[in-house]
């Protein structure tokens, strides 16, 4: 009768409410185990971090003082954290001063753009120390540095370019002159619509290319030697 289907009926929700409370008792021990191996493996990563940051800050600063920045003080601040984010359970941030008795604070709010060229140089070069790139690419990292700095961003580079192919835009001879290969990029605008050729160029062009940016775009008899030198 329609009292023994409702019974039935009653019986079978109550019996699938248990059931679901079981279920969720066990998300929740799951939930539970997972929280306390991702709080094991984020202590890990803490100290694996405060370990690194010490090292690589060092690194840094030998490299930054090579490239004329003897007062600079560079350090990977590693910060413990109540709550999980992506990366952990830490904050991580660089703080540099380039001044002499200066306060470090994070880069983006005190370096200048030669300042940040030559961080940006510091940290990749000691990055791909540690991964294998095929190829690494620095688009006008001479921004904001000159004369005796530039030559040094370009030993650099060189030095990197031993296990990696490095590609280097940049405006300045100093740099140009470590390469073993040089394009000239042109733009031309012969047209309604801008054209823009790159070439490779022969022993010929190369002191040529050099010798324009040593001489404002004027190729001189001194400009070409000064080239030679360079590219020797």
């Amino acid at each position: 009768d329609e009292r023994k289907e409702l019974k039935e009926r009653l019986t079978e929700q109550l019996t699938s409410i248990e059931t679901f409370e079981d279920e969720i008792q066990k998300v929740k021990e799951e939930v539970s185990g997972f929280r306390k191996q991702t709080a094991q493996l984020s202590a890990k990563l803490h100290s694996k971090r405060v370990r690194f940051a010490e090292v690589f800050s060092t690194e840094v600063k030998a490299i930054l003082q090579q490239l004329g920045m003897k007062n600079a003080l560079f350090f990977v601040e590693v910060t413990g954290l109540e709550e999980f984010n992506h990366s952990g359970r830490d904050r991580v941030e660089f703080l540099f001063t380039a001044n002499k008795g200066g306060t470090p604070e994070q880069i983006d709010k005190v370096a200048s753009g030669g300042e940040l060229s030559r961080l940006m140089l510091a940290v990749k070069s000691l990055i791909n120390q540690r991964n294998v790139l095929p190829t690494v690419v620095f688009d006008e990292i001479d921004a904001g540095v000159s004369g005796e700095i530039a030559g040094k961003v370009g030993t650099i580079l060189k030095k990197m370019s031993g296990n990696h192919q490095v590609l280097a835009i940049t405006h300045l001879p100093q740099i140009a002159s470590k390469a073993g290969y040089h394009y000239h990029v042109v733009k031309t605008e012969e047209t309604e619509t801008a054209l823009t050729k790159i070439e490779l160029l022969d022993n010929e062009g190369r002191v040529e290319a050099i010798a324009r940016m040593l001489s404002d775009e004027k190729v001189t008899e001194t400009s070409v030697k000064a080239a030679q030198e360079l590219l020797q």
